[in-house]
Formats: structure tokens, sequence, C-alpha cells
């Protein structure tokens, strides 16, 4: 089942473009302590394949970030990787800046020249770094691209609520299964009539047509019927 994600905070705003057809927990994220301290995450990759690129606004601030891809551990140094998780490998591509990768049962490795990539089957040692090809590269980025109007989730201002309930009970176990599905939901409180209710939103859509895109895969994505955007 395919799924639209976006990492909370910072990150999501300033620093990446981020995926379709994934699921990802963004587990630790602290800012700077000083203008010369670098941000500090740690990112999950469960399922699919992401891209994780420094715009231009965001390149003159460190970052010292890692990223599990299933099996296998990358730590970011770089401005431009690839990676993604299927059935029988983890697969990790630096397209340019500096990486760092391991896994439990085999050495480190290190990537710092760009269009290499590292792979790590499931039941095999991880393969020697090897040279990606333009026509594989783009096949890879091709996987990540967003396309207008599919409902993608920015730090826009418009948001798309999924449900109501009167329960603290029902609105965490939709919470879960939203976030299951790599869904970047929340819930908030809200007063209709006098009444408390708990809302299940999503957040962060620059425009209505992207906000009603998601309104009509919300039944594809979680079996919600009436999602409304506002």
């Amino acid at each position: 089942m395919p799924a639209i994600a976006s990492a909370p905070g910072p990150v999501a705003a300033s620093c990446c473009d981020w995926l379709r057809a994934a699921s990802f927990l963004l587990l630790k994220l602290d800012p700077p302590a000083s203008p010369d301290d670098p941000f500090t995450g740690l990112l999950r990759l469960a399922r699919g394949a992401l891209r994780f690129t420094t715009t231009l606004l965001s390149r003159p601030r460190r970052r010292s970030l890692s990223i599990q891809v299933s099996t296998v551990n990358a730590g970011i140094s770089g401005t431009d990787v690839w990676a993604k998780v299927e059935p029988d490998r983890d697969i990790v591509c630096l397209i340019e800046g500096h990486i760092t990768v391991s896994r439990a049962d085999s050495q480190p490795a290190t990537l710092d020249e760009p269009l290499s990539f590292y792979v790590a089957p499931r039941d095999a040692s991880p393969k020697p770094v090897s040279e990606v090809t333009s026509e594989q590269l783009e096949k890879w980025i091709a996987q990540v691209t967003l396309e207008v109007g599919t409902g993608i989730i920015t730090d826009g201002r418009r948001t798309v609520a999924l449900g109501s309930f009167r329960t603290e009970r029902r609105a965490d176990r939709a919470l879960k299964a939203a976030h299951a599905a790599g869904i970047p939901a929340k819930v908030i409180l809200v007063n209709v009539d006098g009444a408390l209710w708990r809302r299940l939103v999503v957040p962060g859509f620059d425009n209505r047509s992207e906000a009603m895109a998601f309104v009509g895969r919300a039944r594809d994505l979680l079996g919600v019927v009436g999602a409304w955007a506002y």
C-alpha cells in the first residue's frame, strides 16, 4: 500500500526533499545548541525509498544525521543521498558528499566518491562499494520524485482532517494506524457545539489542490471515508 510521508520539524521545511511510496520514522531531531553546533538526528527507513537532499538554503548549516535503512546504518555528512529497503536487500547510494555505512556483521564502508553505492543482501555479506550507472540512478531517483497534484505534504498552511473521536483511546488507535502507514498525522483538540473532540489531522499542504488530492487518496491510504480539507 503506497504511503505519503513527510518528516516533522525544521528538516522537512529547509533541508530535505522527501518521497513517495515509503514509510519512515524520525526518531530524533535536536536543534543546535549554538550557531556553530550541528543539527543532530536519527531517521529509520522501514519501507520503500527516500532521497535526502540539502538545499542551497540549508547548506551552511552543519548536520550530524544517521539513517537506519533496515539492517544498515548510514552516517550522513553528504548533501545528496538515496536509500531503499527491498525485501531481499538494503541499498544506499551517494549522489554527492560523504557517508559511512555499516551493518552489525561487517566492517564499515566509506562512500566518498559521487555515484557510488552500497548493497547489503539479507542473507549474505555486503557487496563491495560500486559505481552506479547514470541509467540506474535515473530509475532510482524516479522512485522518489514528487508529482504536483498528488497530495504532497510540505510545510504549507492547508490541513486535511481524517476524522474526529470522542475518546482518547480511539484517537490514539487512529493515530498509530496513520503513522504505521507513513502518514505524519497528529491529534488536536477541537470544540464542537460545546463538546470536546479529538481530531486526527494531516497538516502541511501548500494549497487546496494538494490537500484535496490527499483527501481523494485517504480511502486507499487508511480506508478513511469522509476526510475533508480546510
